[in-house]
C-alpha cells in the first residue's frame, strides 16, 4: 500500500510540476484525457453495443477495440477537449481573472462567478453542442439545430447547478492555475453521468423503434 501511495503521491507532484511550468499544455492534454475516457465510460455504462462487430479473425488489438468500446467520438472528443474546449477555458478563465482581481467576498470570486454563468457558460455550451453535432452527424445544420433544440436548455441549467459551487471551492481552496483542472474533474464526473442516462434514453428507444417495425 505504500508503494500505491507513494507512486500516487510522485504522479500528483509531476502533474502539479508540468501545470506551473507549462499551464496550457498540461491543462489540453487534461481535458483531451478526460473526455476521451469519459466517452468510453458512458458506453460502458449504458450498455451500449460495440461499434463493430468482433471479427473471427481479428487480431489482439481489434479484440481490445471492441472489448473496450474505443470508438472514433471517444478519438474526436479527445481531439475536441485538447484543441478546443481547454485553449477556450483558459482565455476566458485568463481574462476572467485579470479583469476581477481583487474583487473577493469571502475568498471568493463573485462577480466572475457570476458573468462566467451568464455570458461564458452559455458560448462554451453552445462550441460543445456543434462539436458534438459535427462529431456524430457531419456538417448538417438541421443536425446542429436539433442538437441545440434537445441539449441546450438541460445543459445550461446543470451547469448554473453545479459550475458554481464547484468554483467557489476551487477559488478558496486552490491557486490559480489549479481552478480549471478541478472544474474539469467535476464537468468528467457530471458529464459522464449525463451521457450515461442520455445514452440508455437513446438506446431504449432504438430498441422500442425496431420492435414496432418487426
Amino acid at each position: 500500500m505504500s508503494k500505491i501511495t507513494d507512486i500516487a503521491h510522485r504522479a500528483a507532484s509531476a502533474y502539479l510540476y508540468e501545470l506551473r511550468t507549462n499551464e496550457l499544455r498540461t491543462k489540453c492534454i487534461t481535458a483531451g484525457v478526460l473526455n476521451f475516457v469519459s466517452e468510453v465510460l458512458i458506453r460502458h455504462f449504458a450498455g451500449a453495443p460495440p461499434s463493430k462487430p468482433l471479427r473471427k479473425n481479428a487480431s489482439a488489438w481489434g479484440r481490445f477495440l471492441v472489448w473496450s468500446k474505443i470508438n472514433g467520438k471517444a478519438v474526436k472528443l479527445a481531439l475536441y477537449g485538447g484543441l478546443i474546449a481547454a485553449p477556450m477555458s483558459h482565455f476566458f478563465v485568463t481574462t476572467m481573472h485579470k479583469a476581477f482581481a481583487g474583487r473577493l467576498r469571502n475568498g471568493v470570486q463573485w462577480h466572475m462567478i457570476g458573468t462566467s454563468m451568464l455570458f461564458i457558460a452559455p458560448i462554451q455550451i453552445a462550441t460543445y453542442l456543434t462539436s458534438l453535432s459535427y462529431i456524430e452527424n457531419g456538417p448538417s445544420k438541421p443536425a446542429v439545430k436539433k442538437t441545440f433544440k434537445a441539449a441546450f436548455v438541460p445543459a445550461i441549467i446543470v451547469t448554473w447547478l453545479t459550475a458554481p459551487p464547484s468554483l467557489a471551492y476551487a477559488q478558496r481552496n486552490f491557486p490559480f492555475e489549479f481552478e480549471m483542472p478541478f472544474f474539469n474533474i467535476v464537468q468528467f464526473f457530471t458529464g459522464t453521468l449525463f451521457g450515461t442516462i442520455t445514452l440508455k434514453k437513446k438506446l431504449r428507444e432504438e430498441a422500442e423503434n425496431d420492435a414496432k417495425r418487426r
